[in-house]
């Protein structure tokens, strides 16, 4: 996933691309989530969709979803975290 800011504003763009030919882009309307769903295919065994929120300048939840077969967007967590930036010593 490349996340970047969307010139001009305080809002972000990401862009996910995967080794299974899953892609999507998406824009948030804030500069504190970035989501990314795949895009409807037949030849996906499931949807999904990954999301990251920014907690505060040097932290960031990172979420991972899956939606089953037969029922797109029916989102439920498979893996989720919290990432911390911290100072090089």
């Amino acid at each position: 996933m490349v996340i970047h800011a969307v010139p001009g504003t305080r809002k972000l763009e990401a862009d996910y691309f995967d080794n299974e030919g899953t892609s999507s882009s998406t824009r948030s309307r804030s500069a504190r989530r970035a989501t990314a769903c795949s895009r409807a295919s037949p030849s996906l065994v499931a949807d999904v969709r990954l999301t990251y929120a920014r907690v505060d300048e040097n932290t960031v939840d990172v979420t991972f979803e899956i939606a089953p077969p037969g029922s797109p967007r029916a989102f439920k967590a498979h893996v989720s975290g919290r990432t911390r930036r911290v100072a090089q010593r």
